[in-house]
């Protein structure tokens, strides 16, 4: 069994898009997801510090002659597939929700904690970030972002060597969890994302993503597009 806390909400508000701190959902007895082993690969990608931190909709940077922005590089090691009809809303989330439709005006509340998208593709691995403040120029959202397989023996030097390609100088990274990974261990860390158990990897993206509300029974459901003023002839799926 996996053990990131995917199953969780996307929230989305001025400070960017993150996971919910609380478990939106869980999967059904007689469901599992699919798990789809990838070659084990690293990026590195220039983002906007605007943006969110964990993948979703920062593919792109602002057009601006400054800003401030960070280095994300990430090991991606498994994609997970979790089909809709795989999963049902957690209890502690239904019973909020029902509580808040006593009270209609605290049912956005609710979404604000838990969430108001789920992801039907999530990626997993590692991932580590450098802050800094550049000058960029229009062409680096087209060259921004590079690949590097296990294969090809991502090492410490070809990360120098792309950090010097943007004039780019960190002493050090930080982990999602708050741990500084200095210059020099660099080396370690790689080998790390290398060797390290499937049950230890972490939420690196999401993507395809479709309303929460979505998962509820129908009656419930109906009660929450009513008050949320939601056509249910207008389905939607955002995919990003």
């Amino acid at each position: 069994m996996i053990s990131p806390n995917f199953n969780r909400g996307l929230i989305i508000n001025a400070q960017g898009i993150k996971l919910s701190d609380f478990i939106s959902y869980d999967l059904k007895s007689q469901h599992k997801y699919d798990s789809i082993e990838k070659n084990t690969s690293f990026h590195a990608k220039l983002v906007n510090s605007t943006k969110n931190n964990i993948g979703l909709s920062a593919d792109d940077l602002d057009h601006a002659s400054t800003t401030d922005i960070f280095l994300m590089v990430q090991c991606i090691k498994v994609e997970l597939v979790i089909k809709k009809e795989a999963i049902k809303p957690s209890d502690e989330l239904i019973n909020k929700i029902k509580e808040a439709l006593k009270h209609h005006h605290k049912l956005m509340d609710v979404f604000n904690d838990y969430g108001y998208f789920l992801p039907k593709r999530i990626t997993l691995g590692r991932k580590i970030y450098g802050m800094t403040y550049l000058s960029i120029d229009k062409d680096l959202t087209v060259h921004g972002d590079v690949e590097w397989t296990a294969l090809d023996d991502f090492s410490e030097s070809k990360l120098e060597d792309y950090l010097r390609s943007y004039n780019f100088d960190l002493s050090y990274f930080e982990t999602t969890n708050g741990e500084l990974i200095m210059k020099n261990k660099i080396k370690e860390w790689i080998k790390d994302c290398l060797e390290c158990n499937i049950d230890s990897l972490q939420v690196n993206g999401c993507k395809e993503l479709y309303p929460l509300h979505e998962i509820f029974d129908l009656s419930l459901r109906q009660e929450v597009e009513y008050i949320l003023g939601i056509n249910m002839t207008n389905e939607s799926t955002i995919s990003n």
